[in-house]
């Protein structure tokens, strides 16, 4: 199954804010998808839901302990992520080395594009020997005289001599200086003929593990290069653990109670009400009154893809626009697997000063499961009553795989 678009494009609108008076149409989009106006809540019978029911209330659940580990949680493209570090960072010393040269070679009015261009060149400047190098090779060359060695040793000192800048130790430094050995050792001309993926990649040297593309480089390049491989796992491991707290801060901030449109579902009350033993709960959401703008319930979309953040989501800086990652990561929190598509969820998306607690809309009816002991259809009847709530039983169809309300 693919994600359901209408409800997609709805959404897309909404947290886009292409949609006038967002929640009052979000409010009334609930209503046509749930005409009832009726949601509900499946639960054990405990302490805990018995004093949710006494106090109508609901406990916020941070979305950090949710027992799907891709709940809530955005896909990195940690690869492209990487490169986008790359490129910055090859467009520098590119542009380094260029401009070095032709300041050697005396060409005129050479011009720098950035404040850390011209302190790496001025840097390289102050090397009396690398320079003199240069020249002498430059000069070498042009007479037909250059020992091919001697350059090549000779390029290979620059680049390094650049690498080792501090602008490339930060961050993605390590892996950006062994760039140019990494490409030598492992691209040949197997590659020609085949598709430049990490699969093939991988593939090529010997590597059948399973994995996403950022795995399978790290272990081509500790194939390739062992004698770093060290360095290079603490290097992703960094990498990993910015993206984790990245994303712990971001859910920190929220807390979400998970809601469905669906009392009649087998394997939620099996998965979630102690195997029919426990209670679904109902909350009346059809009073757009009565409903706080900030508690409107959103539809969980179903997908086969998860929601995925890359480099162009990223602000280009810490004052850029963060509309592209904020919707991502708002979306991210309504989008589950299609596996669990059963579920029919609709999410209230709270911000975590609401507390543990939120009060909930009125109660309209409890469900008792069709296998809920006779003691705790008695203390849920007279609690019930007490709070002048209907209360109605779960039956087992006799003939079909179905449940019915008595």
């Amino acid at each position: 199954m693919v994600i359901d678009k209408k409800r997609e494009k709805f959404i897309d609108g909404f947290l886009l804010g292409d949609i006038s008076n967002g929640n009052r149409e979000l409010h009334k989009f609930f209503l046509k998808e749930c005409p009832s106006g009726k949601l509900y809540k499946y639960r054990a019978i405990n302490k805990y839901s018995i004093a949710d029911i006494e106090n109508n209330t609901m406990y916020c659940s941070d979305p950090r302990n949710f027992n799907d580990p891709f709940d809530c949680k955005v896909g990195i493209e940690i690869l492209d992520l990487f490169k986008n570090k790359f490129e910055n960072d090859i467009s520098l010393f590119e542009n380094v080395v260029e401009k070095y040269t032709s300041i050697l070679q005396n060409i005129p009015d050479v011009k720098y594009d950035s404040a850390e261009e011209e302190r790496i060149i001025s840097k390289l400047l102050k090397d009396k020997k690398l320079s003199n190098d240069y020249i002498r090779i430059f000069e070498s060359a042009n007479y037909g005289e250059c020992d091919s060695d001697i350059a090549k040793d000779y390029i290979v000192r620059l680049f390094r001599k650049v690498f080792n800048d501090k602008y490339f130790k930060n961050t993605f430094g390590f892996a950006t200086r062994l760039l140019p050995d990494f490409f030598d050792k492992a691209f040949d001309e197997k590659l020609l003929e085949e598709e430049l993926t990490a699969e093939n990649l991988a593939k090529i040297h010997g590597i059948i593990d399973e994995g996403d593309d950022f795995e399978l480089l790290t272990k081509v390049y500790s194939k390739l290069f062992p004698d770093t491989e060290n360095a290079f796992n603490k290097l992703k491991t960094d990498i990993i653990h910015l993206i984790d707290s990245l994303v712990d801060s971001i859910l920190s901030k929220f807390r979400i109670i998970c809601l469905t449109a669906d009392v009649k579902n087998i394997l939620m009350w099996s998965h979630y009400a102690d195997s029919h033993r426990g209670i679904c709960i109902e909350y009346d959401y059809s009073d757009y009154d009565s409903i706080p703008y900030s508690e409107v319930p959103y539809p969980v979309l179903y997908s086969e893809k998860r929601i995925v953040v890359n480099a162009n989501d990223m602000p280009k800086d810490k004052s850029g626009n963060h509309e592209k990652l904020n919707y991502k990561l708002i979306k991210g929190l309504i989008t589950k697997s299609n596996s669990w598509e059963y579920e029919n969820e609709w999410r209230l998306l709270l911000s975590e000063k609401v507390g543990e607690n939120l009060i909930m809309p009125r109660i309209s009816a409890i469900y008792l499961g069709a296998l809920v002991s006779d003691e705790d259809k008695t203390l849920i009847s007279e609690i019930a009553k007490k709070n002048s709530i209907p209360v109605k039983q779960m039956k087992i169809d006799r003939v079909g795989y179905k449940l019915y309300i008595e």
